[in-house]
């Protein structure tokens, strides 16, 4: 099994763009497992898990210098971090589940008030 990964697969596996892994390197986000004489940079597999979380965080609309910041800090604050997105994301949820009840209801009535104005045949 290969245990390194170019840039471009671990961008493919990510569904990201290569360049957003040069640039985590660049800003001490995300750095690979290893680089080579020439420069080339090397992930592990391992290191998806910790890309699906920045990424996962960057899409909840967190800065990456608090990305940063949390990932640097200790167990227990990544911890409180990641239990406060989770209640954001449940909050979220409940949100659209209720607007989504809303749009059902609504189509609901438009549907019996189409049924009650159409000339029967």
């Amino acid at each position: 099994m290969k245990t390194k990964l170019k840039v471009s697969e671990m961008a493919r596996l990510a569904r990201i763009n290569p360049r957003t892994l040069h640039y985590y390197d660049e800003i001490g986000l995300f750095q690979p497992n290893s680089k080579d004489e020439h420069g080339y940079r090397y992930y592990s597999l391992d290191q998806l898990l910790d890309l699906g979380l920045i990424l996962s965080l960057k899409e909840l609309s967190m800065p990456l210098k608090e990305i940063q910041t949390a990932l640097q800090g200790d167990a227990e604050t990544m911890r409180n971090l990641l239990e406060a997105k989770r209640q954001t994301i449940d909050e979220k949820i409940q949100q659209l589940s209720n607007i989504k009840k809303i749009i059902e209801r609504k189509a609901a009535d438009l549907r019996l008030a189409a049924e009650k104005t159409s000339p029967s045949p």
